[in-house]
């Protein structure tokens, strides 16, 4: 599955992320959130890719 993520905050960044190449997208979101509790991202976007 590929995944685009677009965050904005303190970081602002637009990727794709590749499961299972790059990881479990799962883990990726909770590293997201992780950084949404401390403030830094007000925003994501995910879209998923053919």
């Amino acid at each position: 599955m590929k995944a685009k993520i677009k965050i904005e905050g303190k970081i602002n960044d637009t990727y794709t992320f590749q499961q299972p190449e790059e990881g479990n997208i799962l883990d990726e979101l909770e590293a997201i959130i992780e950084e949404m509790k401390a403030g830094r991202i007000d925003k994501v976007e995910i879209e998923r890719e053919a």
